[in-house]
């Protein structure tokens, strides 16, 4: 018998699945960490991580599963999340990510953080492909195409525009300002209150680096453009106080360089953090930001800083009411468009591997088959509860 080309690659296969415990790597948006988490418990079991980068769960970016028990078979599942459209171009473009080693603990991994771009790892340094990412946005929105991903849609995901601590309130955002803010990287605080007595007074752009899938969506809510260049500043803070500020330096972020101003913060939490600070005694004007729903209420009704940051309505339309309150109702029922789906998202995977079931497993955990039965958590809103729908990032909302 002729031993084909082929047979002898489905031999190799099956030698090394038979020798070889199978790691599924998840990757992606913040935005549903907590529900990502809570469904591939789930889906274990229940059997807790192994090792995991915070001390609460639902907020760690990078978990363990090492040697567990999944539809018969033994794997591990590990996690990274650090950015949906990241995610997004790891998946598609097979660029290799930072997960934790398979011996990590706990106690080692709430020791370090892994910051994008540093090689001083010691306990994410397993760089691998990952098979699924989560994402804030449709991968046609993103540049990164290359491989024709499967989607499940799975949630709705809330944003919030927010000026930093003092600024006037009652104040609301539209295109136009966002535009006049982003693409300079300051207007004058006139442009937003209408009054005069403001022109001396600026609103600075502050805001996310280009893995995040919250940039991305307030590219395409505002109309400015996904890909578009912004101009946001980084901040420097001195108690609760911040001093001066440059244009954020440039970077390069998976293979992709990104010039000065058009890159910022990894994490939303740091900014959520930046506008708790004040600003008008150094720099005469408040920053302008945009937040997914988790990130904002730490802004608004957090501690630390020199209080709380100021809420803004989008296109006249308010979404936070208040002690940590947001009216999900907005969304819902089609008033407040600031938002996007949640997707998993992935490649056709190896035929008879655990990751060809795992990944559309965890799309169905995390939507759920009615409202409440999903794990969405608190940072989301049900697909089951939306009266509204739109056929991509930033589109018109409908009936």
């Amino acid at each position: 018998m002729k031993i084909t080309k082929s047979l002898i690659v489905t031999m190799a296969l099956l030698c090394v699945g038979a020798n070889a415990t199978e790691t599924i790597y998840i990757t992606g948006s913040t935005a549903f960490r907590a529900g990502a988490l809570n469904a591939i418990k789930n889906l274990l079991g229940g059997v807790a991580p192994t090792a995991q980068s915070n001390a609460t769960f639902t907020s760690a970016n990078g978990c363990n599963w090492i040697g567990v028990t999944y539809n018969g078979h033994t794997i591990n599942v590990k996690t990274s999340f650090y950015g949906s459209t990241g995610g997004i171009q790891t998946v598609s473009e097979s660029v290799a990510w930072p997960f934790l080693i398979d011996s990590a603990t706990s106690a080692q991994a709430q020791g370090e953080t892994f910051v994008p771009g540093s090689t001083s790892m010691t306990y994410f340094h397993d760089i691998q492909v990952p098979n699924i990412a989560m994402g804030d946005s449709y991968q046609s929105t993103t540049p990164f195409t290359t491989t024709t991903l499967n989607d499940i849609t799975v949630g709705i995901v809330p944003f919030q525009f927010v000026a930093s601590y003092g600024a006037p309130t009652g104040q609301s955002m539209n295109n136009h300002l966002f535009n006049a803010i982003f693409s300079g990287g300051s207007c004058t605080l006139t442009q937003m209150t209408g009054n005069s007595a403001d022109l001396a007074k600026s609103l600075f752009a502050l805001g996310r680096d280009a893995d995040s899938g919250t940039r991305t969506i307030t590219l395409c809510e505002t109309g400015y453009g996904a890909s578009t260049a912004v101009a946001q500043y980084k901040p420097v803070v001195s108690g609760t106080s911040i001093m001066s500020h440059a244009f954020y330096p440039s970077n390069t972020i998976n293979g992709i360089f990104y010039d000065v101003g058009n890159t910022g913060y990894p994490s939303g939490g740091t900014v959520a953090g930046l506008v708790r600070n004040e600003s008008l005694t150094h720099l005469n004007g408040y920053y302008v930001t945009y937040l997914g729903k988790s990130d904002a209420n730490t802004a608004l009704n957090g501690s630390g800083g020199a209080g709380n940051a100021v809420p803004l309505a989008w296109n006249g339309v308010n979404y936070y009411t208040g002690g940590g309150v947001f009216n999900d109702a907005a969304i819902t029922s089609g008033q407040y468009t600031f938002w996007s789906y949640e997707h998993v998202l992935y490649p056709n995977q190896v035929v008879g591997s655990q990751a060809e079931v795992f990944a559309p497993a965890l799309g169905a955990a995390i939507k759920g088959t009615s409202a409440g039965t999903g794990t969405i958590g608190t940072a989301g809103i049900s697909l089951y509860s939306m009266a509204v729908v739109r056929s991509g990032d930033g589109t018109y909302v409908t009936y």
